[in-house]
């Protein structure tokens, strides 16, 4: 989970979207305890700092699954939920606060993941072998299309292709990827984890990388970014098995250049 997660923060951060968490839930190998009140379910603010990190919500706001639907659920929505009747809609409410992952459950969670994916694009990246590949950010191919993909200069194609190897395919950042308002990551998918260092599964090809370093219980989350589009609404919803080490902190590593910088995006 840890390693998921800091790739979904850092494309939230990096694309200017606001991370929209998923419903608190029993997590996996955590069970609950004789005497939990809240029978052993748990959200991701239990485990890290990221509500008081200002520093990090600065630029990556986050909400919960609960508040996204409300703000986003309506006619004008972007996950409108006026195509259901009256108990479906209610259903997927009483999900956004607390579900589970399993399919005979009266709130599973699937069923408002399903409706994300819906209105929204699914991660475009995977670490599985079947299907793996690396996300690519290139300038121009970002403002003028995939067409100048063949024309990138042929020591940047080398490059790319040393860092993907021959084993990946490159999937690269551009305008419809980024315009889609509501991104979701379905990492529990075998065929969407993504169980890879950021380092290792994102590219840069103008090499102005910037690093630093912090963790999410810190208190420092220093980005230096330029801004190439101003949009309004934008999310990110991640939805990722947590196993039972959870670490309490997570170091960052952050790799940024002059890429994206947005206004509430959503993830």
């Amino acid at each position: 989970m840890r390693i998921s997660f800091e790739i979904v923060v850092l494309l939230a951060a990096l694309s200017g979207r606001t991370l929209v968490l998923p419903p608190e839930q029993v997590m996996y190998l955590l069970q609950p305890k004789p005497g939990d009140k809240r029978q052993g379910r748990r959200q991701y603010t239990d485990y890290y700092n990221l509500t008081d990190n200002i520093d990090l919500l600065r630029h990556v706001p986050i909400i919960s699954a609960e508040e996204f639907l409300h703000l986003e659920g309506g006619e004008d929505g972007l996950v409108p939920l006026t195509g259901y009747n009256d108990t479906w809609t209610k259903h997927l409410y009483t999900v956004s606060t607390s579900c589970e992952e399993r399919k005979k459950s009266d709130v599973f969670c699937e069923d408002l993941y399903d409706h994300y994916a819906s209105h929204g694009l699914v991660g475009p990246i995977t670490s599985e072998v079947k299907y793996a590949n690396c996300l690519v950010f290139d300038e121009n191919v970002f403002l003028n299309g995939n067409n100048q993909i063949d024309k990138l200069a042929p020591d940047v194609q080398k490059r790319i292709k040393a860092f993907c190897g021959d084993k990946r395919y490159p999937v690269y950042y551009n305008m419809t990827m980024h315009d889609t308002p509501v991104w979701h990551f379905e990492t529990r998918d075998l065929d969407h984890r993504l169980l890879v260092h950021f380092y290792s599964i994102l590219f840069f090809t103008d090499g102005k990388v910037e690093i630093s370093t912090s963790d999410l219980q810190g208190t420092s989350f220093d980005i230096t970014m330029k801004s190439f589009v101003q949009q309004e609404r934008l999310y990110l919803h991640c939805n990722m098995k947590i196993a039972s080490s959870l670490e309490q902190t997570i170091p960052w590593l952050i790799l940024i250049q002059s890429w994206l910088a947005a206004i509430h995006r959503y993830m």
